[in-house]
């Protein structure tokens, strides 16, 4: 974003870099929305569903229908931050990714730039990476697929905040000439809570046919608690 400023010789908006600013401005925007003064939860879920929106790269349709679903104004909300946080020229960190994904998108010269300067790209902890984050390393990849990715579907519990396992089950689909390498030996845990671990995460429905082995002994049983 630095760079895209100097080249087209604007600055960048200010990174709004604490929680207190985007929750102070967010409380003045829900005043207008809500019937009462709002509570902290309920700005926390505010900051909350609107990095989700940005994260998931959601269209205004999209933003409304969530807004339904969870019982507020979300999209008079998600607009009227945006917004506010325009006319200061502040940007949040969620707001990087976006002007981030943007400025590639646009700028081809920038885009070959970043990928020969990061030729190889490893991204661990792959399930709990975003939407958006998995189209800018898809731009950066490019068309060399230097691009090493580790992570689990299974594992994936950051939802509410976009996290995007999706990516994993069609990383073949997405990058040309992928290969997914399981890795399904357990070191660390007794026999017995590894197959009544797998038996239970084999329910899942979306993610990669995998079963999972121990690599110790049975050990003691498994206690209910």
């Amino acid at each position: 974003i630095n760079q895209y400023g100097k080249m087209i010789g604007k600055r960048p908006f200010s990174l709004l870099s604490d929680d207190k600013g985007a929750g102070k401005i967010l409380i003045d925007i829900l005043k207008k929305y809500l019937s009462e003064f709002p509570t902290e939860s309920e700005v926390k879920n505010a900051q909350t569903l609107i990095a989700y929106c940005k994260n998931m790269m959601l269209t205004e349709d999209e933003i409304e229908k969530l807004g339904e679903t969870v019982g507020i104004p979300l999209s008079d909300i998600f607009r009227d931050y945006s917004d506010t946080l325009k006319k200061n020229q502040l940007m949040d960190y969620d707001d990087q990714m976006i002007y981030a994904y943007r400025i590639l998108m646009r700028q081809p010269d920038l885009q070959r730039y970043y990928r020969e300067k990061y030729r190889y790209i490893c991204v661990d902890e792959a399930q709990d990476t975003s939407k958006i984050q998995h189209y800018i390393i898809a731009l950066l990849a490019g068309p060399d697929g230097n691009l090493f990715m580790v992570g689990d579907e299974d594992q994936s519990i950051y939802g509410f905040r976009a996290a995007y396992p999706e990516a994993l089950l069609d990383f073949e689909k997405n990058h040309a000439g992928a290969r997914i390498l399981i890795m399904d030996r357990n070191y660390r845990s007794n026999a017995k809570i590894v197959a009544a671990a797998d038996a239970f995460i084999r329910l899942n429905e979306a993610r990669h046919d995998k079963h999972m082995a121990a690599d110790r002994g049975e050990g003691s049983e498994i206690s209910y608690i």
